[in-house]
């Protein structure tokens, strides 16, 4: 994979370990790497950025694209509303 980037940090296994969650729930990372993985696309990681950051690429092959709704229901990441997310895809 030439560039990956993803823009506010995965809750992930771990996050909701330190928040002191035992029991499994379900977590943007594991949402992008089962996506991934119905195409057979495997990636070691989750990339991440900051807050702020957007991206923009010029594809020369085929490009997937991951989104997650981010399932996070222990902090108030999501603010206990949801939101509209500006997305723009150019073909």
């Amino acid at each position: 994979m030439a560039a990956s980037n993803i823009l506010l940090c995965a809750c992930d296994l771990w996050i909701y370990r330190e928040l002191g969650v035992t029991e499994y729930r379900r977590n943007c990372s594991d949402n992008m790497h089962e996506a991934l993985a119905t195409l057979g696309i495997t990636v070691p990681w989750t990339p991440t950025s900051r807050l702020g950051d957007h991206v923009l690429l010029r594809a020369a092959f085929d490009v997937v694209v991951v989104l997650s709704a981010c399932p996070q229901d222990i902090t108030a990441v999501n603010g206990g509303e949801p939101r509209d997310a500006e997305i723009e895809l150019i073909v």
